[in-house]
């Protein structure tokens, strides 16, 4: 509660609170007074101000959000902390660093500043890509984007799993993330505006590959495209 609190009201005042770095004060109850999980409900709070607010994040909010979201993720190329609280195995504050969690996203359907938080959650999508609920938690976020911002976007994460997760069946298998992930894509294929030769041709490249990781969706799809 002190860290929701805490994110609310900084994301309220954000202009004024910008240099005293508001979530900081958090971690200096340490890893046995669980100020991993205080910043997360801190991120968490100012997920949930700025959907309260109605206005689009400005400079400020990225100026708090950036280095608490930095804090709790860690440097590149290191392996995420542990959590008492977690989603599938994924730490709750991660979620909640990627506007997807702890559980569900904060982020209504229709919210009309989605676009301002993609570049965000695109850096978190490379950050979290070994891990299927992370996978699982962008997938769901995808029925918040228009099918222009899933070709800008999700077509890329989806992309990076292929390549990874190449012969890792356990990622695909978790939550139907293969079925899932050809649902997406197809939103591309099949709404307006209808993509370019290039775009469907890349469509077929990725429904082809997740058929071959077990995808029921992408098979019926391909028979539907050369049909």
């Amino acid at each position: 509660l002190v860290g929701r609190l805490t994110g609310r009201l900084a994301c309220a005042m954000a202009e004024r609170l910008v240099e005293a770095e508001p979530w900081r004060a958090l971690t200096i109850f340490g890893e046995r007074d669980r100020s991993f999980e205080l910043v997360g409900d801190f991120l968490e709070g100012m997920s949930e101000e700025l959907v309260a607010s109605g206005e689009p994040p400005g400079a400020a909010f990225w100026a708090i959000w950036n280095p608490a979201s930095d804090w709790v993720l860690g440097p590149p190329g290191t392996q995420l902390r542990s959590s008492y609280r977690t989603h599938a195995g994924v730490p709750s504050p991660v979620m909640a660093a990627g506007f997807v969690g702890p559980y569900l996203t904060p982020i209504p359907p229709d919210w009309p500043h989605v676009e301002a938080l993609l570049p965000t959650l695109d850096a978190w999508a490379e950050r979290t890509q070994a891990i299927g609920a992370a996978a699982e938690s962008l997938l769901k976020f995808c029925d918040r984007l228009s099918n222009l911002q899933i070709a800008k976007y999700a077509l890329a994460w989806i992309e990076r799993w292929l390549q990874r997760h190449e012969n890792d069946s356990e990622f695909w298998g978790h939550a139907d993330v293969a079925n899932r992930a050809a649902a997406v894509t197809l939103r591309v294929q099949t709404e307006e505006p209808r993509p370019n030769m290039t775009d469907a041709k890349r469509i077929r490249a990725i429904l082809a590959k997740l058929a071959d990781h077990g995808s029921l969706t992408a098979r019926q799809a391909l028979v539907a495209i050369a049909a």
